[in-house]
């Protein structure tokens, strides 16, 4: 694991600078000892594998192996800690750390390790590809290191500091494509090769805040450095259609990366019940590879009125701005704002009508200027002293929206999925009658259209959830989500070089479905059972054909997946317990089984508590 210098020194300084505190420095105060109680757990997991890995054991445990983890946790009058480690597999491991030294020093301390599997796309669907790698799966192993800390200095009591810290590392291979191949054109011709990754994120966050009468405070200071440290494989961009770059280049890289942002933060009762909050940020991101960069700074503002116990009112408006170094680029402006009327009108109703409006100015883009404008209601009622009911409608307005275009033979064609109206109603509704049982559901419709772009679509969602618990030692929960989505489009389909470009309309339907059972069962006073299942069965399809293409035959979808786990804790006496955990998951696709897989895990071990 790399871990900068700058992080370790500046943590061990914040230990240091919280332990010589005046709480901690009396001589005459005698220490207290710590009341630590823990539970440590070895045992042995077995792993088993077949079909297709990426769909049932894509973040895994990669490997049968013995498996070990322990939970400490401690406290005296004015000192506290948590302890907590897991190791599966010398790939997947987690840990963490929580620390109070009397409120003088808090810090979070966790690390992780993981392994990600990833395959290599054959792309069969691709008309001419030349493969580097064919039939060479990847993978990459992650870490992660986090640290939390903040500060509190006894001459300073309004004030607390914090400096928090992450690094991010990935180490191994992925995939990487790219359109081009020599002396033909980039339309179909695909180049493929494994990349290598050993990439590094490294995040610092350091500040103060507090507060001073009626008036809090925070300033932060944000930086992010990223180093690639891989290799990109190349390719030979010469064609006889205009390309953006010629000749051999690297694909698939990603250049270092700097950001450095500053962030002040204000907020402050006013008279007349009143309060107003206001932040400030301005930073700027680098590309380290080219030294070009990019600055961006957004402001923004919200004030609040309580006028009575039925009517208070919020007023917010925001400014972002994005300016790029690079000739030609990218650029944008965003203003943004609204207002928020609250209203309690009767004992147990209250309501929200609320404006929201949004003006996007870009430079160098196909679409200069988009505004949208959203309107919402929303009421909470409790019917009844058990039933509580939340409804909610939202309509935005569009005015050009975001488009892209793809520059091809065929010509430039604009494209865009996102609506130029949209209209939603949602309402949620739960009853808890008794102690013992609760019942939740929601609905959940919105329709979306942009007539400039032939794009109709509805979207239905409805879930359902219950908590019930029958017997004292018996507790279940179940939910049913179901979703459904039905696209009108128009599309576009193109194979080779000089086919006609065919366009027309191309209906995408998709619906899925989902059950998920969880319970417990204390079955004596020494044996505890859970169980959990979950079946998930999603479909799609284009119903539409281009000339004689029948576009499902590309992408359409029929999927089951199942997933469950069975478990108990059985205790031998005071101190002592034994485990066991079977998991499996079920991976089906009926329209491509070169996916389809299965994955089955069994844990078993002892537990010794103290």
């Amino acid at each position: 694991m790399r871990i900068t210098h700058h992080a370790t020194t500046v943590i061990t300084a914040l230990i240091l600078l919280a332990t010589v505190s005046p709480g901690h420095a009396q001589d005459n105060e005698t220490t207290e000892p710590f009341d630590v109680s823990g539970t440590i757990s070895t045992g042995y997991h077995a792993y088993s594998n077949s079909g297709y890995r990426g769909k049932v054991s894509e973040y895994s445990v990669p490997s049968s192996g013995p498996e070990a983890s322990i939970n400490l946790q401690g406290s005296n009058r004015k000192n506290y800690f948590y302890l907590s480690s897991e190791m599966l597999d010398q790939d997947d491991q987690t840990h963490q750390l929580n620390l109070d030294l009397s409120r003088f020093l808090q810090m979070d301390l966790s690390y992780m390790k993981f392994n990600h599997f990833l395959d290599h796309d054959p792309l069969t669907n691709q008309s001419i590809v030349t493969d580097i790698d064919p039939n060479k799966n990847n993978g990459i192993v992650i870490e992660e290191l986090k640290s939390g800390n903040t500060i509190k200095i006894a001459s300073l009591p309004f004030v607390k500091f914090f400096a928090n810290f992450r690094q991010y590392n990935k180490k191994g291979s992925r995939q990487a494509t790219t359109a081009a191949k020599n002396n033909n054109c980039s339309s179909c011709h695909l180049n493929s090769a494994n990349k290598r990754i050993d990439s590094s994120t490294n995040d610092i966050a350091l500040g103060f805040e507090g507060t001073i009468k009626k008036v809090s405070f925070k300033y932060e200071y944000a930086g992010q450095n990223f180093d690639a440290d891989g290799n990109a494989p190349t390719a030979d961009y010469t064609s006889f259609y205009p390309f953006p770059i010629q000749g051999v280049n690297p694909y698939g890289d990603t250049p270092d990366l700097k950001k450095d942002s500053h962030k002040l933060s204000i907020r402050s009762q006013l008279p007349f019940s009143s309060s107003i909050f206001s932040s400030y940020q301005f930073g700027k991101r680098t590309n380290r590879d080219t030294n070009e960069d990019v600055d961006f700074s957004s402001f923004s503002a919200r004030l609040s009125k309580f006028f009575n116990k039925f009517l208070a009112c919020d007023v917010f408006y925001g400014k972002y701005t994005m300016d790029n170094d690079i000739a030609n680029a990218y650029e944008r402006d965003i203003g943004k704002g609204g207002v928020d009327l609250k209203t309690r009108f009767l004992k147990r109703t209250s309501g929200v009508l609320s404006y929201r409006w949004e003006d996007i100015d870009r430079e160098n883009f196909s679409v200069n200027k988009t505004k949208k404008k959203t309107y919402s209601a929303s009421l909470n009622t409790r019917i009844i002293k058990d039933l509580r009911l939340h409804l909610r409608y939202k309509k935005t307005k569009v005015r050009d929206p975001f488009t892209t275009e793809n520059n091809s033979s065929a010509g430039d064609i604009v494209m865009t999925s996102l609506p130029e109206k949209e209209n939603q109603f949602y309402a949620s509704l739960n009853w808890t009658p008794v102690s013992i049982f609760s019942l939740n559901s929601s609905v959940r419709y919105t329709n979306s259209k942009n007539t400039g772009y032939s794009l109709d679509e509805d979207l239905y969602e409805f879930v359902v959830s219950a908590w019930y618990v029958p017997f004292r030692n018996t507790t279940l929960t179940c939910s049913f989500t179901t979703f459904k989505n039905d696209i009108d489009s128009a599309g576009s389909y193109k194979t080779v070089h000089f086919d006609e470009l065919l366009y027309g309309n191309m209906p995408y339907d998709s619906t899925s479905n989902a059950l998920h059972i969880t319970t417990t069962y204390q079955a004596t006073t020494r044996l505890a059972l859970t169980g959990d299942i979950t079946f998930t069965s999603s479909t799609a399809d284009f119903d539409g054909k281009l000339g004689s293409n029948n576009l499902g035959d590309y992408s359409d979808l029929d999927i089951e997946q199942l997933q469950a786990s069975a478990g108990f804790t059985y205790l031998i006496n005071r101190n002592m317990s034994v485990y066991g955990n079977y998991q499996y998951h079920e991976y089906n696709d009926r329209e491509e089984n070169s996916f389809d897989g299965e994955y089955n895990l069994i844990r078993f071990g002892i537990n010794y508590s103290f």
